[in-house]
């Protein structure tokens, strides 16, 4: 297997990959993999990367580590979207503080609207449940499963057979 070529990152980011790698035994690949598609998310559908002059495409991703049991995927990518999960739970907090502020009342009534969260990360959803997310956190999103077996599991769990033609319409950065 070839490693990732660390040499894309800026160089203080460059350090930490192999700081990670040296200290705490992260596979080179997987560290800059993680790092990279946490980026995808965090730029999100703010820029589009020009490929041509008239083709452009957006920095979604599609990443799957793999490797034996025990290769240390997991921590790598934990560690990577760690700023991501966090920006996910201090949203909902606010969302939960801001909700506080209406009585059962006012949350009974049709004028006050229901506060979104805005959402970075997900963790293990199904088709459908990515759908109502996206429709909520149009910016930028990764969905993420721990386990590849887990996330092609919930392809078609509670529809026809249509969710591969909606991932692919999703990666094309399609409506």
């Amino acid at each position: 297997m070839e490693d990732f070529p660390v040499s894309i990152y800026p160089t203080k980011m460059q350090e930490i990959i192999l700081q990670l790698e040296s200290k705490l035994g992260f596979p080179l690949g997987f560290i800059s993999t993680s790092v990279f598609v946490t980026s995808a998310t965090a730029i999100g559908k703010t820029y589009k990367l020009q490929v041509r002059t008239s083709w452009y495409e957006s920095t979604g991703v599609f990443i799957c580590l793999v490797g034996r049991p025990g290769a240390n995927k997991s921590h790598p990518l934990s560690w990577a979207i760690k700023p991501l999960l966090d920006a996910t739970e201090k949203k909902f907090q606010e969302a939960i503080l801001e909700s506080e502020g209406y009585s059962k009342e006012d949350m009974m009534s049709n004028n006050i609207p229901e506060p979104t969260i805005e959402q970075y990360v997900a963790n293990n959803v199904t088709p459908e449940a990515m759908i109502q997310i996206m429709s909520e956190t149009n910016i930028r999103l990764m969905i993420w499963n721990d386990e590849l077996s887990g996330f092609l599991k919930n392809l078609n769990k509670y529809n026809a057979g249509s969710d591969t033609e909606f991932l692919l319409s999703v990666f094309s950065n399609k409506t």
